[in-house]
C-alpha cells in the first residue's frame, strides 16, 4: 500500500505538464446537455456540511486527468469524466461536454483515512475512493478505489479541479 501511495503522490506532483491547451479561435459550449441515464436508484441526499474536503470538493468541477484501470477498455473511459459535487449532497456527472448521470455523495473518515462514496443514479457507477493525497494548491487530489465497490477497486486516478466542464481539445483527444 506505502509503494502505491508513493507512486501515485509521484504521478500527482510529476505527470502535470503545464496548463491544458486551448485553441483561441473554438468557441465551446461549457453548458452541459441533459442526458442522464436513470437506469438506476441513488439514496435521498443529504448536506454534506463540514465533512471531510466538503469544501475543496463542492468547487467547480472534477475531472478525471490521469485514470489508471488494467482494463483498457474501462481505462478508455475513464478519460474526460468530471463530477461537480453541490453541498446538498447531490452531483451531476459526465464526459466531455455531455452530462450523463446525477445522485448523491458522501466524503469521510474511517481508520485515518478520508473516502469518497458516490451513489449515481446508474448503478454500475456507483464507487467509493479513498483520497489518498492532495497538492497544495488542492486543485489536484489522488483517488483510489475500495474493495466496497469491485468494479471500481482496481482504479486509482488522479482528479484535476477545472472552472468548465473539460473539452476535448484542452485534454489533446481532438
Amino acid at each position: 500500500m506505502l509503494i502505491m501511495a508513493s507512486f501515485i503522490i509521484t504521478v500527482l506532483f510529476l505527470g502535470c505538464t503545464g496548463e491544458p491547451k486551448n485553441d483561441a479561435n473554438s468557441t465551446v459550449d461549457q453548458t452541459p446537455q441533459v442526458a442522464v441515464d436513470n437506469s438506476g436508484s441513488a439514496t435521498n441526499a443529504n448536506p454534506v456540511g463540514d465533512a471531510p474536503y466538503a469544501d475543496i470538493l463542492t468547487l467547480n468541477y472534477w475531472v478525471f486527468e490521469k485514470y489508471y484501470h488494467p482494463d483498457k477498455a474501462q481505462k478508455d473511459l475513464g478519460k474526460g469524466r468530471w463530477f461537480k459535487f453541490e453541498k446538498d449532497g447531490t452531483f451531476v456527472s459526465g464526459r466531455w461536454k455531455d452530462q450523463t448521470a446525477s445522485g448523491t455523495w458522501i466524503s469521510y473518515a474511517a481508520d485515518g483515512k478520508i473516502f469518497i462514496r458516490i451513489d449515481s443514479t446508474i448503478d454500475r457507477e456507483d464507487a467509493e475512493f479513498e483520497i489518498q493525497a492532495m497538492t497544495q494548491a488542492q486543485d489536484q487530489m489522488a483517488w483510489v478505489g475500495t474493495a466496497a465497490f469491485p468494479n471500481y477497486d482496481p482504479v486509482s486516478l488522479v482528479t484535476t479541479n477545472l472552472l468548465t466542464i473539460p473539452t476535448k481539445a484542452q485534454f489533446g483527444v481532438e
